[in-house]
C-alpha cells in the first residue's frame, strides 16, 4: 500500500530530489520561535551553502520547544532583504520591507477547455514575464536552495517523502496527515493547493508531540505571503508549539486567494450575462468573428468558474479534515482539562458497590480486634483504586502526571491537583489554542460555503440567462413566422381568386375554339357570357373547397378541445 512509513526521510531519495525539484540559491527567509528565547520571534535572511550549513549546526535544535519554519521564495526576492546571517525581530523585518504592488492572479487553464483554434496567440499569457520585483516566473518547485543544503535541512527538519506525491499532483488541492516514526513519535502534514492559479503553494510540517517541537517548510512563497505570514507569526508565543498552526495559516493564505478569484470570476460571469441581454436585439450587427470571439469568451468564464467550484468544494473536505483533527488532539495530544478532573468524593462514589457491601459486612462480623479481615478489605480497596489509577495514566499522554502503582485513587487525585502549576497553565492555554484553531477553521469553511452558493448562483444564472436569450430568439422566430403566415394566407387567397379566370381564358384562347368569322376577322362571340359563367361558378367553388377544408375544420378542432377541456 502506498501510505507513509516510518523514517522515510526525504533527505534519503536523492532520485526525486533530483527529478522534483529545481534549485538556484537565492535568499530565503526562516523564523524560529522557540522556548529558549521566550517564544520571540527570529528572523533569519540566508543564501549561501555556507551560511546555511552554519545556521542549521548552530540553531537547529531538537530538544527545545517550538517552531522552525522556512519559507521558500519562488520569486527573484533580493529586494529589501539582503541576505543577512545575524537575526532580527518581526518588526524589524516589517520596518525594512516595503510595499509592492499585488500581481492580479490569472487562471492557467483557461487555454486548457479551448480548442487549438481558440488559443489565444498575442497578448494573453498564463504567466506574464515582467521585469519588476514582484514577478513569480518560477513554480513552487524552484527552491532558493542548492542540492546540498536542501538535503541537509531534509534531514535536519525530518521531512517526509510524502511531500513528493504531494508537490506532483499539481492541480489537486490535498491536506495529507500521518502518525509515524521520524527518530521518534511524530506527526507529518503534507499540504498543496493547486496550481490552476497563480501564488500556489506547498507546506511540509514534522511535529514531535513529546517535545513540542514543529518543523516546517513552506514552499513557493512570495514577498507578500511572507509578510502574511510573519504577521500572524508576530503575536504567537506558546502556541507555537501546536502543530496545526501552519495549517491553519496555509487555510487562510488559501481563503484570500479564492476570495479574490471568485470575486473575478464572477464579475467576469456578469459581464457575459449583460453581453447575452446585448446581443439578443443587436446580434445582426456583429461580424462572424466578433460572434465567436463572445461565444469564446462566454464559454471560458463558465468553465473557470465551474472549475474554481469544484477546487473550493475540494478545498473545503480538506479543511473539514482538519477541524476533526483539532477536535480529537484536544485530548490525545494535550488531555483533559483540570476542571473536567473528578474529585476524591466522585472518585471514591464511583467505585463497584460490592466492596462498599464487604466492607460493611465485615463491620458488622468482625470484631474490632481482628484487624487481619479489615485490611484485607481495604487492600482489596486500594488495590482497585490503584489499577484504576495506573489504567487511567497509561491513556494520558507524556505530558500529564506521571501515576506510580500501588497507590490509593485519593493520592492518584492528590497526584494530579499537585501537578506543576507551569504544566497546568500551559495545557489549558493549548486547550484554548485548540478552541480557537477549531472555531477558525469552522469559520473558514463556512466562508468556503458561501463562495460555493455565490458560485452556483452565477453558474445557474448565467444557464437561466442562457436560457431566456433562447426563448426571446424563439419567440420572435414565432411571430416572424406568424407574420410570414398572414402575408402567405393573403398570397394564397389572392391566387385561388385570380386561378379560374386565367385558367379559362388559356382554355377559351386555345385554337380549339374558332373566334374568327368568314372572312377571317376576329369577332365577339354572342357566347362571352358563358366564360364568365363559368369563371365565376369555378372561382367559387374554389374558396368554398378553400375554407371547408382548411378554415372550417380549424375552428371545429379548436371547439372540440375547449369542449374537452370543459368537460374535464
Amino acid at each position: 500500500m502506498d501510505w507513509a512509513n516510518d523514517n522515510a526521510c526525504l533527505c534519503r531519495r536523492a532520485s526525486d530530489l533530483r527529478r522534483v525539484f529545481k534549485y538556484q540559491p537565492r535568499p530565503s527567509r526562516v523564523i524560529k520561535i522557540v522556548e529558549e528565547n521566550d517564544y520571540q520571534a527570529q528572523v533569519w535572511s540566508l543564501e549561501s551553502p555556507k551560511d546555511w550549513a552554519a545556521w542549521l549546526d548552530k540553531h537547529v535544535d531538537s530538544t527545545d520547544r517550538g517552531l522552525v519554519l522556512l519559507l521558500a521564495d519562488r520569486s527573484e526576492n533580493y529586494l529589501p532583504h539582503k541576505a543577512t546571517y545575524g537575526p532580527m525581530s518581526i518588526d524589524e523585518w516589517l520596518a525594512k520591507s516595503t510595499d509592492l504592488p499585488a500581481r492580479p492572479l490569472e487562471i492557467r487553464r483557461a487555454e486548457t477547455f479551448a480548442r487549438l483554434g481558440e488559443k489565444p496567440t498575442e497578448g494573453h499569457s498564463s504567466c506574464d514575464q515582467t521585469p519588476e520585483y514582484g514577478r513569480q516566473p518560477r513554480g513552487l518547485r524552484h527552491l532558493p536552495y542548492s542540492l546540498e543544503t536542501f538535503e541537509s535541512i531534509c534531514e535536519k527538519f525530518q521531512v517526509h517523502d510524502s511531500i513528493v506525491r504531494v508537490v506532483t499532483r499539481t492541480d489537486v488541492p490535498t491536506i495529507s496527515s500521518a502518525r509515524v516514526d521520524m527518530n521518534g513519535p511524530a506527526l507529518v502534514y503534507s499540504c498543496r493547493t493547486p496550481n490552476t492559479w497563480d501564488s500556489d503553494m506547498a507546506l511540509s510540517v514534522t511535529h514531535y508531540p513529546e517535545k513540542d517541537l514543529t518543523f516546517g517548510i513552506l514552499y513557493g512563497t512570495t514577498f507578500g505571503t511572507e509578510k502574511i505570514v510573519l504577521q500572524k507569526l508576530q503575536t504567537i508565543r506558546l502556541e507555537a508549539t501546536h502543530p496545526l498552526l501552519l495549517t491553519g495559516i496555509l487555510a487562510e493564505l488559501e481563503l484570500s486567494r479564492h476570495t479574490r478569484l471568485v470575486e473575478d470570476s464572477g464579475n467576469e460571469v456578469e459581464t457575459r450575462i449583460f453581453e447575452l441581454n446585448f446581443q439578443s436585439g443587436h446580434s445582426q450587427g456583429f461580424q462572424k468573428l466578433e460572434v465567436e470571439r463572445r461565444n469564446i469568451a462566454k464559454r471560458t468564464a463558465w468553465l473557470d468558474l465551474t472549475y474554481l467550484r469544484n477546487s473550493i468544494t475540494t478545498w473545503s473536505t480538506q479543511i473539514l479534515k482538519l477541524i476533526e483533527q483539532a477536535e480529537r488532539m484536544k485530548e490525545e495530544l494535550y488531555g483533559p482539562d483540570h476542571s473536567t478532573l473528578p474529585s476524591a468524593y466522585d472518585v471514591f462514589r464511583s467505585r463497584p458497590r460490592y466492596s462498599v457491601l464487604e466492607r460493611q459486612i465485615s463491620q458488622n462480623l468482625t470484631p474490632p480486634d481482628a484487624d487481619s479481615d479489615t485490611l484485607s478489605v481495604d487492600d482489596s480497596l486500594s488495590q482497585h483504586g490503584s489499577e484504576s489509577c495506573a489504567n487511567t495514566a497509561m491513556t494520558r499522554p507524556s505530558t500529564r502526571p506521571q501515576v506510580l502503582r500501588g497507590v490509593s485513587s485519593h493520592e492518584c487525585h492528590a497526584e494530579m491537583v499537585s501537578e506543576n502549576p507551569s504544566s497546568v497553565i500551559r495545557r489549558k492555554t493549548m486547550h484554548k489554542f485548540c478552541e480557537k484553531i477549531r472555531a477558525r477553521l469552522s469559520d473558514i469553511r463556512d466562508e468556503y460555503d458561501e463562495k460555493i452558493r455565490d458560485c452556483t448562483m452565477r453558474v445557474d444564472g448565467m444557464a437561466m440567462a442562457t436560457q431566456w436569450s433562447h426563448s426571446e430568439t424563439a419567440v420572435e422566430i414565432a411571430l416572424a413566422t406568424n407574420q410570414d403566415s398572414k402575408v402567405m394566407r393573403s398570397i394564397s387567397l389572392v391566387t385561388m381568386v385570380f386561378l379560374p379566370g386565367t385558367f379559362f381564358a388559356t382554355v377559351f384562347s386555345m385554337t380549339f375554339f374558332d373566334w374568327f368569322d368568314d372572312s377571317g376577322k376576329t369577332r365577339v362571340s354572342s357566347y362571352l357570357w358563358i366564360y364568365v359563367v363559368v369563371t365565376v361558378f369555378f372561382t367559387g367553388i374554389t374558396i368554398g373547397l378553400w375554407y371547408f377544408f382548411v378554415m372550417s375544420r380549424r375552428t371545429g378542432r379548436f371547439k372540440g378541445d375547449e369542449e374537452k377541456v370543459r368537460v374535464e
